[in-house]
């Protein structure tokens, strides 16, 4: 940090009393001061030389200072919901936060897993969870069995069966506008664990939409507000092919808003 532009760079590290890693941080400022830090990470998982830490490979944390960051008073703070009873783990840069006032919220954008967004409404002393997308099988991982049909899944394939299941596509954004209500977007994507004796989990990179999110509304009903748009009217989204990126073709969304409330 250093004062607005002038003087020279400082650099502090966030204090922490687990000797496990935490990478791939996200941080917000805010407070009715606007001196608030509000940071989330995850721990090092395993394949990142870490180690699993309270019963996840990859544990959500939250940290914040209310003086610009010369002290922090939440550390390593683990959330209650997001606990091992609820997820198996979580992934790098798969979450966003955003701090208006004392209104705080940060959103997570899972696979096989229900996505949320946590929303503090005093400056994170408190949360409530607001589910995105209720995935249907709690703790799932690869080779489980998800379970199929009409009630569960949809056939996004139009292979004749019902085994693809709507979520996000891990990169989206979360944002509080001046009337303080959380809003929140990001790609789709459809995932299907067909196979349960591989191993491996399946995902469609040529799902196609741009949700949107606000606390209005409740879980599984996102609106497809934009998409890769058929230039050439083929009826089709003529790729040669789409790298490996993990997302979908309408993504990587950043909200901001004007006085007026203005997405």
């Amino acid at each position: 940090w250093r004062d607005a532009g002038t003087g020279a760079w400082s650099e502090a590290s966030v204090p922490s009393d687990l000797e496990v890693g935490k990478l791939w941080p996200r941080m917000a400022a805010g407070g009715e001061d606007g001196n608030s830090l509000h940071v989330i990470c995850i721990t090092t998982p395993t394949g990142n030389g870490g180690v699993v830490h309270n019963g996840q490979d990859g544990s959500l944390l939250y940290y914040r200072s209310q003086d610009g960051g010369d002290s922090w008073d939440i550390i390593d703070h683990s959330f209650a919901d997001l606990d091992s009873s609820n997820f198996a783990n979580f992934s790098g840069d798969t979450y966003a936060i955003h701090a208006r006032g004392n209104t705080v919220a940060f959103a997570s954008f899972n696979d096989f897993s229900d996505s949320f967004v946590m929303i503090s409404q005093d400056n994170g002393e408190t949360w409530a969870k607001q589910l995105l997308v209720d995935f249907p099988v709690d703790l799932y991982v690869a080779d489980m069995g998800l379970p199929e049909g009409e009630e569960f899944a949809e056939d996004y394939n139009d292979d004749g069966l019902f085994q693809e299941y709507f979520n996000t596509d891990g990169a989206g954004d979360v944002h509080i506008d001046t009337y303080g209500q959380v809003h929140v977007s990001y790609g789709s994507m459809y995932y299907m664990d067909a196979d349960t004796i591989d191993g491996t989990t399946s995902y469609f990179p040529g799902t196609n939409g741009l949700a949107y999110w606000n606390e209005s509304m409740g879980a599984d009903s996102a609106q497809i507000i934009g998409y890769s748009f058929d230039y050439d009217e083929s009826g089709t989204l003529d790729f040669d092919e789409i790298a490996a990126y993990y997302v979908g073709c309408a993504g990587f969304p950043s909200i901001a808003s004007d006085a007026a409330g203005n997405l």
